[in-house]
Protein backbone atom coordinates (compact mmCIF):
# COMPACT_ATOMS: atom_id res chain seq x y z
CA UNK A 1 0.00 0.00 0.00
CA UNK A 2 2.68 2.70 -1.20
CA UNK A 3 0.20 4.89 -2.09
CA UNK A 4 -1.15 5.43 1.20
CA UNK A 5 0.41 6.01 4.65
CA UNK A 6 -0.52 6.39 8.62
CA UNK A 7 0.03 9.36 10.40
CA UNK A 8 -0.98 9.90 14.10
CA UNK A 9 -3.48 6.66 13.48
CA UNK A 10 -4.79 8.06 10.51
CA UNK A 11 -4.67 6.79 7.28
CA UNK A 12 -4.09 9.23 4.25
CA UNK A 13 -2.97 9.32 0.70
CA UNK A 14 0.68 9.05 0.63
CA UNK A 15 0.90 12.45 -1.22
CA UNK A 16 -0.75 14.23 1.49
CA UNK A 17 1.11 16.90 3.41
CA UNK A 18 -1.52 19.88 4.71
CA UNK A 19 -3.18 17.78 7.28
CA UNK A 20 0.04 16.11 8.43
CA UNK A 21 1.01 19.28 11.17
CA UNK A 22 -2.78 19.49 12.32
CA UNK A 23 -3.04 15.73 12.84
CA UNK A 24 0.47 15.32 14.80
CA UNK A 25 -0.22 18.21 16.68
CA UNK A 26 -3.64 16.83 17.66
CA UNK A 27 -1.74 13.45 18.82
CA UNK A 28 0.78 15.23 21.10
CA UNK A 29 -2.18 16.58 23.00
CA UNK A 30 -4.14 13.62 23.50
CA UNK A 31 -3.50 10.87 25.54
CA UNK A 32 -4.27 8.30 23.20
CA UNK A 33 -1.86 9.67 20.51
CA UNK A 34 -4.57 9.78 18.31
CA UNK A 35 -4.81 12.26 15.54
CA UNK A 36 -7.82 14.30 14.94
CA UNK A 37 -8.70 17.46 12.53
CA UNK A 38 -11.28 20.01 13.53
CA UNK A 39 -12.40 17.96 16.52
CA UNK A 40 -13.31 21.37 18.16
CA UNK A 41 -15.91 21.98 15.70
CA UNK A 42 -17.47 18.27 15.98
CA UNK A 43 -17.42 18.78 19.19
CA UNK A 44 -19.77 22.34 19.03
CA UNK A 45 -21.49 20.32 16.72
CA UNK A 46 -22.47 17.76 18.71
CA UNK A 47 -23.31 20.00 21.81
CA UNK A 48 -26.32 21.61 19.56
CA UNK A 49 -27.24 17.54 18.69
CA UNK A 50 -29.98 16.76 21.58
CA UNK A 51 -29.23 12.87 22.62
CA UNK A 52 -32.48 12.01 21.60
CA UNK A 53 -32.23 12.70 18.20
CA UNK A 54 -28.91 10.90 17.19
CA UNK A 55 -30.29 8.12 14.91
CA UNK A 56 -28.88 9.08 11.36
CA UNK A 57 -25.72 11.64 10.51
CA UNK A 58 -24.79 12.38 7.16
CA UNK A 59 -21.33 12.91 6.29
CA UNK A 60 -21.20 15.02 3.42
CA UNK A 61 -17.76 15.83 1.89
CA UNK A 62 -16.37 12.30 4.22
CA UNK A 63 -12.59 12.75 2.87
CA UNK A 64 -10.74 10.05 4.74
CA UNK A 65 -13.04 9.53 7.58
CA UNK A 66 -11.62 11.65 10.03
CA UNK A 67 -15.02 13.09 11.48
CA UNK A 68 -17.12 10.02 10.61
CA UNK A 69 -14.61 7.65 12.55
CA UNK A 70 -15.94 9.76 15.64
CA UNK A 71 -19.75 10.50 14.45
CA UNK A 72 -20.03 6.73 15.03
CA UNK A 73 -19.06 6.92 18.68
CA UNK A 74 -22.03 9.27 18.75
CA UNK A 75 -25.31 8.39 16.48
CA UNK A 76 -26.95 5.42 15.56
CA UNK A 77 -25.57 5.50 12.21
CA UNK A 78 -23.30 7.04 10.43
CA UNK A 79 -23.92 7.22 6.00
CA UNK A 80 -20.51 9.43 4.60
CA UNK A 81 -20.31 10.84 0.95
CA UNK A 82 -17.19 10.32 -0.55
CA UNK A 83 -16.45 10.62 -4.59
CA UNK A 84 -12.59 10.17 -4.63
CA UNK A 85 -10.97 6.93 -4.97
CA UNK A 86 -7.82 6.99 -3.20
CA UNK A 87 -9.78 8.97 0.05
CA UNK A 88 -12.54 5.91 -0.15
CA UNK A 89 -9.72 3.40 0.86
CA UNK A 90 -8.60 5.38 3.15
CA UNK A 91 -11.56 6.67 4.84
CA UNK A 92 -12.59 2.65 4.58
CA UNK A 93 -9.32 1.75 6.47
CA UNK A 94 -10.41 4.50 9.17
CA UNK A 95 -13.64 3.03 9.97
CA UNK A 96 -15.66 0.63 8.64
CA UNK A 97 -12.17 -1.97 7.48
CA UNK A 98 -10.28 -0.31 10.78
CA UNK A 99 -8.13 -3.54 11.72
CA UNK A 100 -8.52 -2.63 15.52
CA UNK A 101 -11.70 -1.14 15.72
CA UNK A 102 -14.03 -1.65 12.93
CA UNK A 103 -17.49 0.53 13.10
CA UNK A 104 -20.03 -1.45 11.54
CA UNK A 105 -22.86 1.57 11.80
CA UNK A 106 -20.95 3.34 9.27
CA UNK A 107 -21.52 3.44 5.26
CA UNK A 108 -19.88 5.05 2.62
CA UNK A 109 -21.77 6.07 -0.22
CA UNK A 110 -19.19 6.43 -3.44
CA UNK A 111 -20.71 9.18 -5.22
CA UNK A 112 -20.75 13.48 -5.00
CA UNK A 113 -23.99 15.39 -4.52
CA UNK A 114 -25.59 18.44 -5.80
CA UNK A 115 -28.77 19.93 -7.14
CA UNK A 116 -28.75 17.73 -9.96
CA UNK A 117 -28.37 13.68 -11.08
CA UNK A 118 -25.51 13.17 -13.67
CA UNK A 119 -21.69 13.09 -13.41
CA UNK A 120 -19.81 15.98 -11.92
CA UNK A 121 -15.99 16.53 -12.79
CA UNK A 122 -13.52 16.81 -9.40
CA UNK A 123 -9.83 18.67 -9.09
CA UNK A 124 -8.15 16.52 -6.88
CA UNK A 125 -4.55 18.23 -5.22
CA UNK A 126 -2.62 15.25 -4.05
CA UNK A 127 -0.65 17.24 -1.96
CA UNK A 128 -4.27 18.90 0.05
CA UNK A 129 -6.74 16.20 -0.46
CA UNK A 130 -9.43 18.05 2.14
CA UNK A 131 -9.35 20.68 -0.58
CA UNK A 132 -11.00 18.43 -3.15
CA UNK A 133 -13.77 20.26 -5.09
CA UNK A 134 -15.73 20.37 -7.59
CA UNK A 135 -14.53 22.04 -10.99
CA UNK A 136 -15.51 25.63 -12.34
CA UNK A 137 -17.29 25.34 -15.09
CA UNK A 138 -14.95 28.20 -16.40
CA UNK A 139 -11.82 26.89 -17.26
CA UNK A 140 -9.67 29.26 -16.76
CA UNK A 141 -10.12 29.04 -13.15
CA UNK A 142 -8.86 25.73 -13.05
CA UNK A 143 -6.19 24.45 -11.05
CA UNK A 144 -3.46 23.01 -13.27
CA UNK A 145 -1.46 21.39 -10.52
CA UNK A 146 -4.55 19.20 -9.75
CA UNK A 147 -6.14 16.10 -11.14
CA UNK A 148 -9.44 15.80 -12.24
CA UNK A 149 -11.77 12.87 -11.86
CA UNK A 150 -15.29 12.17 -13.17
CA UNK A 151 -17.16 11.11 -10.54
CA UNK A 152 -21.06 10.35 -10.42
CA UNK A 153 -23.68 12.89 -9.01
CA UNK A 154 -26.62 12.51 -7.08
CA UNK A 155 -29.08 14.66 -4.75
CA UNK A 156 -29.61 14.48 -1.33
CA UNK A 157 -33.14 13.95 -2.02
CA UNK A 158 -32.70 11.05 -4.03
CA UNK A 159 -30.76 9.05 -1.94
CA UNK A 160 -34.41 8.55 0.07
CA UNK A 161 -33.34 8.84 4.03
CA UNK A 162 -36.50 8.44 5.90
CA UNK A 163 -34.79 10.41 8.96
CA UNK A 164 -31.92 12.16 9.23
CA UNK A 165 -30.76 13.56 12.71
CA UNK A 166 -27.56 15.87 11.44
CA UNK A 167 -25.78 16.83 8.31
CA UNK A 168 -21.98 17.81 8.66
CA UNK A 169 -21.12 19.74 5.45
CA UNK A 170 -17.73 20.72 4.06
CA UNK A 171 -17.42 20.87 0.30
CA UNK A 172 -15.32 23.37 -0.71
CA UNK A 173 -17.63 25.77 -2.00
CA UNK A 174 -20.23 23.38 -3.78
CA UNK A 175 -22.75 24.06 -0.32
CA UNK A 176 -25.23 25.99 -2.25
CA UNK A 177 -25.81 23.31 -4.76
CA UNK A 178 -26.13 20.45 -2.09
CA UNK A 179 -28.39 21.87 -0.37
CA UNK A 180 -30.89 22.43 -2.98
CA UNK A 181 -30.78 19.04 -4.11
CA UNK A 182 -31.55 18.49 -0.36
CA UNK A 183 -34.52 20.81 0.22
CA UNK A 184 -37.11 17.90 0.61
CA UNK A 185 -35.20 16.59 3.30
CA UNK A 186 -33.94 19.24 5.27
CA UNK A 187 -37.24 20.46 5.61
CA UNK A 188 -39.03 16.99 6.51
CA UNK A 189 -36.33 16.48 8.78
CA UNK A 190 -34.91 19.38 10.21
CA UNK A 191 -31.80 18.05 11.04
CA UNK A 192 -28.57 20.18 13.17
CA UNK A 193 -26.41 21.11 10.16
CA UNK A 194 -22.58 22.00 10.53
CA UNK A 195 -21.97 23.56 7.13
CA UNK A 196 -18.95 25.13 5.93
CA UNK A 197 -19.31 28.60 3.99
CA UNK A 198 -15.39 29.81 3.07
CA UNK A 199 -14.84 32.28 0.02
CA UNK A 200 -14.52 30.79 -3.36
CA UNK A 201 -14.19 32.55 -6.52
CA UNK A 202 -14.69 29.87 -9.08
CA UNK A 203 -18.97 29.38 -8.58
CA UNK A 204 -21.21 32.35 -9.78
CA UNK A 205 -23.20 31.73 -6.02
CA UNK A 206 -22.00 34.05 -3.18
CA UNK A 207 -20.12 33.06 0.23
CA UNK A 208 -22.91 32.88 2.56
CA UNK A 209 -25.57 31.50 -0.48
CA UNK A 210 -26.05 27.79 1.42
CA UNK A 211 -26.17 29.53 4.98
CA UNK A 212 -28.91 32.41 3.20
CA UNK A 213 -31.29 29.72 1.83
CA UNK A 214 -31.17 28.05 5.15
CA UNK A 215 -31.79 30.58 6.82
CA UNK A 216 -34.64 31.50 4.51
CA UNK A 217 -36.34 28.25 5.21
CA UNK A 218 -36.48 28.64 8.95
CA UNK A 219 -32.93 27.72 9.78
CA UNK A 220 -31.49 29.15 12.96
CA UNK A 221 -27.60 30.00 13.89
CA UNK A 222 -26.62 28.64 17.16
CA UNK A 223 -22.82 28.47 17.02
CA UNK A 224 -20.27 30.02 14.55
CA UNK A 225 -16.77 27.98 14.59
CA UNK A 226 -14.75 30.25 12.31
CA UNK A 227 -16.33 29.45 8.90
CA UNK A 228 -18.44 26.84 10.00
CA UNK A 229 -22.04 27.61 10.97
CA UNK A 230 -24.29 25.35 13.13
CA UNK A 231 -27.76 25.70 12.19
CA UNK A 232 -30.88 24.30 13.99
CA UNK A 233 -34.42 25.05 14.34
CA UNK A 234 -36.76 26.99 16.62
Amino acid sequence: MTDIKKVAGIWLPATEEHLLPFLEGAAKQNSKGEGSYQLHTLVAMLNHTPSNRRSLVLDVGGNVGMWSMHFARAFDRVVAYEPIEINQRCFMLNTIEHPEKPTSNVELRRVALGNTIGEVVMEYRPDVTAGTHVASQDAAKRETSSINYTVPLTTLDAENHPFVSAIKMDVEGYEYPIVLGAEGTIRRCKPIICIEQKPWDIFEWKQYAALELLLSWGATVKQRVVDDFILGWD
